[in-house]
């Protein structure tokens, strides 16, 4: 007898499994999605964004990444900005939407390991809600970012290992087969790697899960030598394109004598004020790992236990292994971007997403199977009264957003991050295209003025794009910048005054001689010293132009950005910190 159900059984079916709270789960995401789909793509990018986007241009018109701009970071980002811009075009919107593609890929298959953990489809949505809900109240700096990409192959090798387990476990399975697998793995370890090398602490982690569970010498060795080669091919690839295209050599000087004291300079900024400050943006997601970091330590625990009891030859369960896999990587991560990795938000964004599918994919006990419903209900509630998506201000931009996309004046209402002042930058962009503006012959002094380039489609004077923060973080090498400048066709220099250093009430003053001048404060500024000696042209709210008529004698004394952003807005999330420059670390 056949027992499928006919549609009337099923549509009877359907509803006797619905219960409020799975249909509350449901509307949840809905709720979610519908409301912040739009203001997402609508928002606007970050300084080190419109950076990679600016290299990827570089490469795209035949120039040489490193030689011709100066990047600190392996290429792969790079790579990854050429291709999308290349399929999807130049607006801000195709980036995002391409993020936008990469996160929904990454929660999709944290949701499988769920569903595959035994969780129910109710479980595994409420998932998906929370982290969808997560990522979209973070600020634009969140966003775009390459430690969220490489989660992505991170994930696709976590898979691939987990079936490899199985593999070893297997005296019938033949050598060609586990080599090649194991190849494959490292090739999707590798890409991660040149996207950001961080990648090699949480894949560490999970070839120690599988020595632990395979437990035969002859396969690891094999097994691990087949992924380091598969990481070899990936790394050989990417140094191949790097010879073709001319930047290997930049790349090593770069590498071997810039580097050192970029990332000496970040780690002294790694302080506990900072900590608590960027503990209060994440509000209140960073309790997930105060849940998840046991989850994953005692789930470890328990596999060791077990592995050291378990016969040889045995078949572990996929799904059971993928687990502990997600909770090794998942503790990996924690390592990388707390120990390793700078105070910046973005960086810990994959390890808030790792921890709630930890969380979700644990089954409590029946006696605490209330407290834990209470528990997720009342996180829940605190997340969304600390979302940006129930601010009236955000939701009034929804049919804006729907309607035109993202217009400045939008980008200047969803910004959690108000570094720029889109609408004034706008004007600047103006005045510059009514200059007969060329090639090489904008020089945008301070980082998030690097827009300024996207607009107007422009190269920069020289390769130095983050002018004042890389001449702040490498006092050594400013004879080489000033050099480069001399040297450069550039006619106008672009400042920020909030950047400068006045406040925001400051650098928006209008003196007597009228709003196209500098603000009464300007002579605060180390007005004798580049660019401030050169005559101001044009001004834009807290934006100066500055015409190019003499040579570069000298930089400001203190090239260092302010320690604090000072055009925070009521109700916007306090940005203190968070960037002292973009990507000052």
């Amino acid at each position: 007898m056949s027992s499928s159900l006919n549609p009337q059984q099923s549509v009877s079916h359907f509803a006797n499994q619905l219960d409020i709270w799975t249909v509350l789960v449901y509307v949840l995401l809905g709720v979610v999605i519908v409301l912040n789909l739009p203001l997402f793509l609508a928002m606007p990018l970050t300084a080190d964004t419109a950076l990679y986007d600016l290299q990827a241009n570089v490469v795209a018109e035949g120039g040489t990444l490193y030689r011709d701009i100066f990047e600190p970071n392996l290429p792969g980002v790079v790579w990854v900005h050429y291709a999308v811009r290349h399929l999807a075009g130049q607006s801000s919107e195709a980036l995002r939407a391409a993020d936008l593609l990469c996160f929904t890929m990454i929660a999709v298959a944290l949701c499988i390991i769920v569903r595959r953990a035994g969780r129910t489809p109710r479980i595994a949505v409420l998932c998906m809600a929370l982290m969808c809900l997560f990522y979209s109240s973070m600020s634009e700096w969140c966003h775009c970012q390459r430690d969220t990409w490489m989660l992505l192959p991170a994930l696709v090798a976590i898979y691939l290992r987990a079936n490899q387990i199985r593999r070893l476990s297997d005296d019938s399975a033949r050598s060609t087969t586990i080599v090649a697998w194991s190849i494959l793995e490292g090739l999707v370890w590798g890409i991660g790697f040149w996207i950001k090398p961080f990648i090699a602490i949480p894949a560490l982690g999970c070839c120690l899960v599988s020595v632990f569970q395979v437990r035969r010498l002859n396969a690891n060795f094999v097994d691990v030598a087949s992924v380091v080669v598969g990481g070899i091919i990936a790394g050989s690839v990417g140094i191949a394109w790097m010879h073709a295209s001319g930047a290997w050599t930049y790349f090593v000087e770069i590498l071997f004598d810039w580097n050192p004291s970029y990332f000496l300079e970040g780690r002294d900024r790694w302080t506990i004020s900072r900590l608590q400050m960027m503990a209060g943006r994440f509000s209140p997601w960073l309790l997930i790992h105060l849940i998840a970091v046991p989850i994953a330590i005692y789930r470890l625990k328990t596999f060791v236990q077990e592995s050291r009891q378990a016969t040889t030859g045995t078949l572990p369960q996929r799904d059971e292994v993928c687990q502990i896999l997600l909770s090794a990587l998942y503790l990996g991560w924690l390592v990388q971007s707390f120990l390793l990795q700078h105070l910046l938000d973005y960086i810990h964004v994959p390890a808030v997403l790792l921890g709630i599918t930890v969380v979700a994919c644990w089954r409590p006990k029946r006696e605490l199977e209330s407290i834990a419903r209470v528990l997720t209900v009342a996180f829940v509630c605190l997340a969304i009264t600390h979302s940006p998506m129930i601010r009236p201000n955000r939701l009034a931009c929804w049919t804006e957003c729907v309607q035109n996309g993202s217009t400045s004046a939008v980008r200047d209402a969803l910004s959690d991050s108000p570094f720029v002042s889109w609408t004034e930058l706008d004007a600047v962009a103006d005045f510059l295209r009514g200059e007969g503006i060329g090639q090489g012959e904008l020089t945008c002094f301070h980082g998030h003025l690097v827009h300024l380039y996207h607009k107007l489609q422009l190269q920069p004077s020289t390769r130095y794009v983050y002018l004042e923060t890389l001449a702040g973080l490498f006092p050594d090498r400013q004879s080489e910048i000033v050099e480069a400048l001399q040297g450069s066709k550039q006619r106008f220099v672009v400042t920020e005054l909030v950047e400068g250093g006045l406040p925001l009430d400051q650098a928006l003053a209008i003196g007597p001689h009228g709003q196209d001048q500098p603000p009464p404060g300007y002579n605060e500024l180390p007005t004798s010293a580049f660019p401030w000696c050169y005559p101001v042209v044009f001004r834009s709210g807290r934006y100066l132009v500055h015409r190019v008529d003499g040579p570069v004698d000298q930089f400001p004394g203190s090239m260092n950005p302010p320690k604090q952003v000072r055009n925070a807005e009521p109700g916007k999330k306090s940005t203190s910190l968070a960037h002292s420059g973009p990507r000052a670390h």
